[in-house]
């Protein structure tokens, strides 16, 4: 089924993903960075500033952090390709055997790759590879998991969800009917 995609796998289908790739993570990413805005407008007053504003500013960072990546992939699709114009001596391809033949006029380019930001190959990275792809990637990652747990309270809503099935199973163990209510949603 796969075999064929070594042949999709160009430098113009990979700057296509990366850009696509890059417009739907911003759009989902500023859009929960949106809603943990509303939500901390709405529901976390009074709080301090930390309290308040903290899920935002993970989310935030998080926003950053995640698509840092994606900035140097598209910053090396942009800028990672050089083209020497060669309009004074026409362009000749040689086969391993030396046999040469010249191309047409309509080949008046020689281009190639210069890596502007490569993040190499693993576990070859660079520094740019190391940064970008996994830390930033990572930290990212944890940060958008850390932030839309606080701005939930989904630790909160947990203990006292669990408290309610303690209270079930007590009350079951004494032989009394108890039912437990799951915990509504805010």
């Amino acid at each position: 089924m796969f075999s064929g995609l070594a042949h999709i796998n160009t430098a113009s289908s990979r700057s296509f993903s990366h850009g696509i790739t890059f417009g739907i993570d911003v759009a989902a990413f500023t859009n929960i960075v949106q809603f943990s805005v509303h939500k901390t407008m709405r529901a976390r007053k009074g709080k301090p500033f930390w309290r308040k504003w903290g899920p935002v500013i993970c989310l935030v960072w998080a926003t950053i952090l995640v698509d840092l990546d994606l900035v140097r992939n598209m910053i090396n699709d942009a800028w990672g390709t050089v083209c020497i114009s060669t309009d004074s001596q026409p362009l000749k391809i040689c086969d391993k055997d030396g046999t040469c033949s010249f191309l047409g006029d309509k080949y008046n380019k020689y281009c190639y790759s210069q890596p502007m930001l490569n993040g190499g190959v693993w576990p070859h990275l660079t520094i740019y590879g190391w940064v970008c792809t996994i830390f930033a990637t990572w930290a990212g990652y944890l940060m958008l998991f850390v932030g839309i747990f606080w701005i939930l309270s989904f630790p909160q809503k947990m203990r006292a969800q669990w408290r309610i099935i303690q209270r079930g199973r007590q009350g079951q163990s004494r032989g009394a009917a108890v039912s437990i209510q799951p915990l509504a949603t805010a």
